[in-house]
C-alpha cells in the first residue's frame, strides 16, 4: 500500500487478522498539513506502523524519520528503495543543448504553473527573478498572465502517454538543468515532508539524465543524492545560481555524471532488491 492517508485503512485490514502480509511504501510523510490533532493522530499511527510486516522507504532520511517518529524497535522489516521509474520513461535519444546555440543557460521547470497564491506552487516571482537575471527558464503553458520576458519560454503540457514512451525525457535533454522549486514561505505543510521525500519533479529530471538544481536547505534527501553522485548543485541565492550555472567546468562535470548515473536508476535494474525483500516478508508471514 502507498500513501500516509491509507494508514487507517491498514488498521482495518490488520483487525481482520488476514493471513497475508501488509507492505507499506513511505514515499511521503506527513500526508497532510500540521494541525492541533497531529500529535494525537501519530499516537494512533504508532501501533499501525509498528505492526506492518514490511516497510519501504524512499530515502535514508525517511527511514530515520519514521523510525524515530514512531520509536520503532523491530528491525528486519525495512528496505530503502528509491521511487525508480521504468526504462520506458527514459529517453531514446538526446537532443542538442539549447545553450550551444546562444551561449546562455537554459533551465527547465517542470512543476505546476497555475501558481496558486499562498500555496507551495506560488513560485511565479521566483521564476521571474531568475529570468530577469538573464537565465532562460522553460515551463509548461499556463493560463496565468505573466509579463513578457525574452528569457521566459513556454512548452505544451505533455500528456500521460508521452511520459511513459520516453518523449518527455527526450524533450528535457536539451536543457542545461532542471530546477526544483516550491514556495515554502506560503505554505503550512511541515518541512519534514520535503526534507525526507523525493518529489516527482526531481525523479522526472533523473530520467532525462540532466543536472538537477535546487535552493539550499529544503530538499535534504535530494541534496544528498545530487551531492553523492555529483549530478547537480544547490544554491544560496540568485547570484550563486547564476555563478554556478555559468561555470562551464562545473556544468560539464555534472552533466556527464547525470547521463552516466541515470541509466543505473531504473526500476528494472533495481527490482531484484525489492523482490528479495517482498519474498522474505511473505515467507516470514506464511511460515
Amino acid at each position: 500500500m502507498w500513501g500516509t492517508d491509507t494508514l487507517p485503512e491498514i488498521k482495518i485490514i490488520q483487525n481482520q487478522k488476514i493471513h497475508c502480509p501488509i507492505i507499506h511504501n513511505f514515499l511521503t510523510f506527513p500526508g497532510a498539513p500540521v494541525s492541533r490533532f497531529t500529535r494525537l493522530k501519530y499516537l494512533f499511527y504508532k501501533e499501525i506502523v509498528s505492526n506492518i510486516e514490511g516497510r519501504i522507504y524512499c530515502s535514508y532520511r525517511m527511514y530515520d524519520y519514521i523510525n524515530k517518529l514512531f520509536n520503532l524497535k523491530q528491525k528486519g522489516k525495512d528496505i530503502i528503495f528509491l521511487d525508480y521509474f521504468s526504462e520506458v520513461y527514459f529517453p531514446r535519444k538526446r537532443l542538442p543543448l539549447l545553450s550551444e546555440k546562444d551561449g546562455e543557460p537554459h533551465i527547465l521547470f517542470i512543476g505546476r504553473t497555475d501558481f496558486q497564491k499562498d500555496s507551495l506552487n506560488d513560485v511565479e516571482e521566483i521564476i521571474k527573478e531568475i529570468a530577469l537575471n538573464q537565465m532562460h527558464v522553460h515551463l509548461a503553458e499556463t493560463s496565468i498572465p505573466i509579463n513578457n520576458n525574452d528569457y521566459l519560454h513556454f512548452f505544451p503540457i505533455f500528456k500521460a502517454g508521452n511520459l511513459s514512451n520516453g518523449s518527455f525525457a527526450e524533450f528535457i535533454t536539451q536543457f542545461d538543468a532542471c530546477i526544483i522549486l516550491y514556495n515554502f514561505n506560503k505554505s503550512n505543510w511541515p518541512k519534514d515532508r520535503f526534507y525526507n521525500s523525493l518529489p516527482n519533479r526531481f525523479l522526472f529530471a533523473f530520467t532525462g539524465g540532466i543536472p538537477i538544481i535546487m535552493p539550499e536547505g529544503y530538499f535534504l534527501s535530494c541534496q544528498e543524492i545530487i551531492k553523492k553522485y555529483q549530478i547537480g548543485f544547490t544554491y544560496k541565492d540568485i547570484e550563486d545560481l547564476k555563478s554556478k550555472i555559468k561555470n562551464k567546468h562545473l556544468m560539464k562535470k555534472i552533466k556527464e555524471n547525470a547521463i552516466k548515473i541515470s541509466s543505473d536508476f531504473t526500476f528494472e535494474k533495481n527490482f531484484h532488491k525489492l523482490e528479495k525483500f517482498i519474498k522474505n516478508i511473505v515467507h516470514k508471514k506464511l511460515n
